[in-house]
């Protein structure tokens, strides 16, 4: 990483700067759009970094970029300035209407942003890399370069054709951001090493090529569907600890396959409690080896001799968040919600999820309660549109006609439909839609921060499984 790899290009243009589809924060960016939104996930991150530039102008640090020819240039490191000063320079491009007063009040109140920036360049991709990892290491709130969990390092690394030593489980994140479903910046990637065995990935859909490279052996919506149950599960907060021995794992995995509708790998027979606790992020395995290659295992679909399993199975992980509904500041707690909302095409939906998940609701109740309601009337006519059903002309009925259709087709189980279907009945009991209407509409309704949460805990698997 020699100083001499580098060279400086003065005065390029905030608009001929383009964000890298494949940086680690962005991951799969579909294209600039989407590349802005994937960096305006950490609201209060990008607003410090706005008005750290608005205010006191760029750091010393350079951006660092590679030459696109044309004059156009791909940043490498430095995307969320580069993001910040485009959205300075022309807030019409924020895709968060709310956002973007804000942005606009920063821009206006101290107006010392540059449009055009000095890039430090090289065509030496090896450089690039090095000089890339050796920099993130200090947050300072949001203005300083965030760190990177191990999640995002080991994304990088797979990105660039480097070595990594999470690779199977951040293949298996890759894959699942690639197609639309969301990984969290702190995926538990270190602790699911052990459990992405070669074995298990076939089991869960994936076969590993001659390139090293993870290739599906099921088809694409099926494989989709127990991703989205694996990301939502971990992402949520299931403890690795659960699946810490191979009878375990096996044990979860044939939960993962009954969810999409594929036989289990093994006969049912609950899983033996781990005799060892598994280790700490990053730490040394204990005892407990991977499931044998010679295990059975049936990565087929449904046959004559092995019925679908019955609707009994949720696809999606528990709707609880660890916190009470009455302790807790955000409706979905301090982890992802587990909604596989696709990268595009729905770019309202996935803002009101990003907003929902930075909102304090005892601050902000009203606000709070209406994305919720905006979320479950858009997830329910995604469902509906998806498949076909009638609009009912009421959120309540149109609810109770997806759920129906979910229990025949397998995709919520028996408990989960029981506990929907109370919140659509007019029953006058406190936490059910019809009072969700009325919190929003009626003066007479006070908002309450329990009510909504305690909503969220109970539709939350339904609104799952609408994008599942």
């Amino acid at each position: 990483m020699a100083r001499s790899d580098f060279r400086v290009v003065a005065d390029v243009a905030v608009e001929d700067i383009l964000l890298d589809v494949q940086n680690a924060r962005i991951r799969a960016g579909a294209d600039q759009n989407d590349c802005i939104r994937r960096i305006l996930r950490k609201k209060d991150h990008f607003l410090a970094i706005c008005e750290s530039i608005a205010k006191e102008g760029l750091t010393t640090m350079p951006i660092l970029a590679t030459p696109n020819g044309g004059g156009t240039y791909t940043v490498k490191d430095g995307n969320r300035r580069t993001t910040a000063l485009k959205l300075l320079n022309n807030p019409e491009i924020c895709p968060d209407p709310e956002l973007k007063e804000k942005v606009i009040k920063i821009s206006e109140t101290y107006n010392n942003f540059p449009t055009h920036v000095d890039l430090t360049v090289t065509d030496n991709e090896q450089a690039m890399i090095r000089e890339v990892l050796s920099r993130h290491q200090g947050e300072m709130a949001g203005v300083g370069q965030v760190g990177w969990s191990a999640y995002l390092r080991t994304l990088y690394l797979l990105n660039h054709g480097h070595p990594a030593e999470y690779k199977r489980p951040g293949q298996y994140a890759l894959w699942a951001e690639s197609h639309g479903i969301f990984v969290d910046d702190e995926f538990p990637i270190t602790s699911l090493q052990r459990f992405f065995t070669t074995d298990n990935l076939k089991l869960l859909g994936f076969d590993v090529d001659a390139a090293d490279e993870l290739v599906p052996n099921l088809p694409e919506p099926t494989v989709l569907q127990m991703g989205t149950k694996v990301v939502g599960d971990f992402g949520s907060g299931k403890s690795v600890n659960e699946v810490f021995t191979p009878d375990q794992a096996r044990h979860y995995i044939d939960q993962v396959r009954a969810s999409a509708g594929i036989p289990p790998s093994t006969p049912p027979n609950p899983p033996a409690p781990a005799t060892t606790s598994a280790p700490a992020a990053g730490g040394t395995p204990g005892p407990a080896t991977a499931p044998s290659s010679s295990a059975p295992a049936n990565t087929g679909g449904t046959t004559s001799h092995s019925p679908a399993p019955s609707p009994t199975t949720s696809s999606r992980p528990a709707s609880t968040p660890a916190t009470s509904a009455a302790d807790r500041k955000k409706v979905f707690g301090s982890r992802a919600p587990g909604i596989a909302i696709p990268s595009t095409g729905h770019p309202k939906e996935q803002t009101i999820v990003a907003e929902l998940r930075g909102l304090d609701v005892s601050q902000f109740p009203l606000a709070a309660t209406m994305l919720t309601r905006a979320l479950i009337e858009l997830s329910d006519l995604h469902y509906r549109t998806k498949n076909g059903l009638e609009d009912q002309q009421c959120l309540a009925n149109n609810i109770k006609k997806s759920i129906k259709h979910m229990v025949e087709n397998g995709k919520i189980s028996a408990s989960e439909e029981d506990m929907v279907k109370r919140l659509c009945n007019r029953s006058g009991a406190m936490i059910e839609i019809e009072t969700l209407q009325k919190m929003i509409h009626r003066n007479t309704h006070n908002l309450d921060r329990q009510f909504i949460n305690t909503l969220w805990d109970n539709i939350g698997c339904f609104i799952r499984a609408c994008w599942a």
